[in-house]
């Protein structure tokens, strides 16, 4: 049955899409997944509608989209489909619906601490090139050192974890 699904008597067509994303968010959904007794497709169809339910619209997407290493096929509903893009493009129209699809997966999943503080690792570093190259304006220098302080702070008291 190509895309389609029996659903009581009538069937129903199904959205296929390619969705791009880490190995390690694959490994997180895919764990759900198993948990709930779930497969990978159904599970990502009730994370992606629980989503929608909590979060109707999110204004931005979680801050550590990486780069995508595993394209993973789901099947979802069109009316499923249709509202993920309603919502994408409520937001931004640019915004991608694999933007939407990886953003709502990252809500809704515990991905391993460990792409935080990698994120963070990338954006620290960032910042210290940053102060150093713009030596010029101290006051700014400062203020972006206390925020990044005020941040690491924040990130190390909420991830448990004894260095970033």
């Amino acid at each position: 049955m190509d895309n389609l699904t029996k659903v009581g008597m009538k069937r129903v067509e199904k959205y296929a899409y390619p969705v791009r994303y880490t190995s390690e968010l694959h490994s997180v959904v895919k764990s759900g997944a198993v948990a709930q007794g779930r497969s990978i497709n159904s599970y990502i169809a009730h994370l992606l509608c629980e989503s929608l339910i909590r979060y109707p619209t999110l204004d931005c997407l979680p801050v550590v989209l990486q780069q995508a290493n595993t394209s993973f096929g789901i099947r979802i509903t069109n009316e499923l489909q249709h509202s993920l893009t309603i919502a994408a493009h409520g937001v931004d129209k640019d915004r991608s619906f694999n933007q939407e699809i990886v953003g709502r997966l990252m809500l809704m999943t515990t991905p391993s601490r460990q792409t935080l503080i990698d994120a963070w690792s990338l954006l620290n570093q960032a910042i210290s090139t940053h102060i150093n190259h713009h030596a010029s304006n101290p006051q700014c220098g400062q203020d972006l050192q206390e925020k990044r302080e005020a941040f690491e702070w924040h990130l190390k008291h909420s991830l448990a974890v004894e260095t970033v």
